[in-house]
């Protein structure tokens, strides 16, 4: 391993952050284990918990239920965890735990992260003030990491403008909202900013022409 998203010791982050371990070479996924994260303060019982034995799973999304892939990528060199809609809230610690199988490094051999101190981080105090403009960025620097995130900020049946920038990478994952109004998403690059998410008719019966991924522009 030769780092972790967001790096441990982290302050301010946003509270929606995709967990993400980078590899010097390309890593693999396991099938068995888990990635856990917990509250500090309450660690009696993980706040999110990410199955890798489950090919698909449950997930609220936007205040609706589908059902989606297991929420684990690989990006390159990268293993990319995007943790429930909602999972963590403003102004916590959490730490993240990863057991052995979940994730094969390059090359093969064993991969864990059991000490509660080892991968630990800090959302910030609070959301931005106000929701007109917000802005996605995977590396943490914007209001939010996900674009799922941005879209629950925006109070139902809003009818001031809002503007979400979406900066540049792939954000993984299934993004839903209704009951929300004049909403503009706009990508940072027309090729650089990627929207990829997996939902069709075997996964939702009740979609109807659903794409699996879309670019913003």
């Amino acid at each position: 391993m030769s780092a972790l998203f967001p790096a441990p010791g982290a302050r301010g982050l946003c509270p929606d952050p995709p967990l993400r371990i980078t590899f010097p070479g390309a890593p693999a996924l396991g099938s068995a284990g888990a990635v856990r994260v917990f509250n500090a303060a309450r660690p009696g019982a993980a706040v999110a918990t990410v199955d890798m034995a489950s090919m698909t799973v449950s997930a609220t999304i936007g205040g609706r239920t589908f059902n989606v892939p297991r929420p684990v990528y690989v990006d390159g060199n990268d293993v990319v965890v995007s943790l429930p809609s909602r999972a963590l809230d403003y102004g916590e610690s959490y730490y993240v735990t990863v057991d052995p199988g979940a994730i094969v490094p390059p090359g093969g051999g064993s991969f864990a992260i059991a000490d509660a101190t080892a991968w630990r981080f800090d959302t910030a105090n609070a959301g931005p003030s106000s929701v007109a403009s917000l802005d996605v960025a995977l590396d943490g620097s914007g209001d939010f990491c996900s674009v799922q995130g941005a879209l629950d900020a925006v109070p139902a049946n809003n009818r001031d403008s809002v503007l979400i920038t979406v900066q540049r990478g792939t954000h993984h994952g299934v993004v839903y909202f209704e009951n929300k109004h004049n909403i503009t998403l706009r990508g940072a690059d027309r090729k650089g900013t990627v929207l990829s998410g997996t939902n069709n008719n075997n996964l939702n019966p009740s979609t109807r022409g659903a794409r699996s991924s879309a670019r913003t522009r």
